[in-house]
Formats: structure tokens, sequence, C-alpha cells
């Protein structure tokens, strides 16, 4: 199989517009602004420095879209309990709004 070679900002931009693409997105990304949680191992590391601050560059130009950063700081544990937190704020958010939703 062929390897395919995508620079980082080409693979940024893809990550970026599939998390936009996502069917059903479109309608609520009208209706409130994005959240968008981006999580890697250790802001040690140059490369998620740059990828996180590449991320949110793009993200500023779509704008309404907010990035929340996490920093597993080398503990897949850490991480995996930050992306955990994220997802149960999230749930809860949307199910508050589709509560409000159906009240009348």
């Amino acid at each position: 199989m062929p390897m395919i070679h995508l620079s980082r900002r080409a693979l940024l931009c893809a990550s970026l517009a599939a998390v936009l693409a996502v069917p059903g997105l479109a309608g609520a990304r009208a209706a409130e602004k994005l959240t968008i949680m981006t999580s890697v191992p250790s802001l040690e590391f140059p490369f998620f420095v740059h990828m996180m601050k590449a991320l949110k560059g793009e993200a500023d130009k779509l704008g309404d879209i907010t990035v929340v950063e996490s920093d597993g700081q080398n503990s897949t544990t850490k991480e995996g309990r930050s992306t955990d937190a994220f997802q149960a704020v999230d749930c809860a958010r949307q199910t508050d709004a589709r509560h409000a939703q159906n009240v009348h």
C-alpha cells in the first residue's frame, strides 16, 4: 500500500474539516458556539505545542469555535480523565439544552 505524506498544516486542516463535517454539526454550529477539546500527551514536546497553536489559529479564522486544551503531562491516566471529564460536561450541557427545548 502506498504511503501518503501530508504536511502538518494539511493534517491539521483535514482534522478540523472532519470534525466540522460531522452530520448534524452544521445545524448545531449555526445555533451555538462550537467547542473542541484537544488532548495531547504532553506540552513538553514542541511538536504538540505547535499543533495546538495551529489548531487554535485555524479555529480563530473560522470564528465561533472555542478550543479547550488538555495537557496529559506524560500520563495516559491524566489524559484519559481529562477527556472523560470534558465529555461528561458536554453531555450534561446537551441534555440541559434538549430539556429546555421540550419545556414550554
